[in-house]
């Protein structure tokens, strides 16, 4: 296995695909997740990338400034095949710190969203793979109890 990386943070970098809405992670010049399906429940049915019943529309990039200096904003705007619904994710990273924001927005609200089951999620962005990546000893982690369900995954 490969030395864990150790210490501050180096060559943080956030690679997005705006043709797919897709994006990878990488510290210190290593990739460590790539991303994973999008999934969206709404009109009490799931819709997702996987399938294509959800489909990105558009893709526009927008720059700015905040506390933390400059960042680079992708915003991409999703549909359902069936047009019974939009969705917005979105994408802020920040060029001088190794932050990355992700946010979403139900543009017309949601309808009908519920799973039935506490361990059950909504939407699913974002999302990560869990994959084994040939070159890094890595850890992650996922929280459960109440209000996040009782399954948990992970790896320390």
């Amino acid at each position: 296995l490969s030395e864990p990386i150790r210490g501050p943070v180096e060559n943080f970098e956030v690679k997005i695909d705006e043709k797919t809405g897709g994006f990878q992670l990488y510290l210190s010049d290593k990739l460590w997740f790539n991303s994973a399906d999008l999934w969206v429940r709404n009109n009490g049915k799931w819709y997702s990338t996987q399938d294509k019943s959800l489909i990105l529309n558009s893709t526009s990039t927008d720059s700015g400034r905040l506390d933390w200096g400059p960042m680079q904003v992708t915003n991409f705007q999703w549909k359902s095949s069936d047009g019974s619904f939009h969705f917005s994710t979105y994408t802020v990273v920040f060029q001088e710190v190794p932050v990355v924001i992700f946010g979403q927005q139900w543009d017309d609200g949601g309808t009908h969203t519920t799973t039935g089951n506490d361990d059950d999620t909504i939407s699913t962005w974002p999302t990560l793979k869990i994959e084994d990546m040939p070159d890094i000893d890595r850890g992650y982690a996922t929280w459960s109890g109440g209000m996040t369900g009782n399954i948990v995954i992970g790896k320390l």
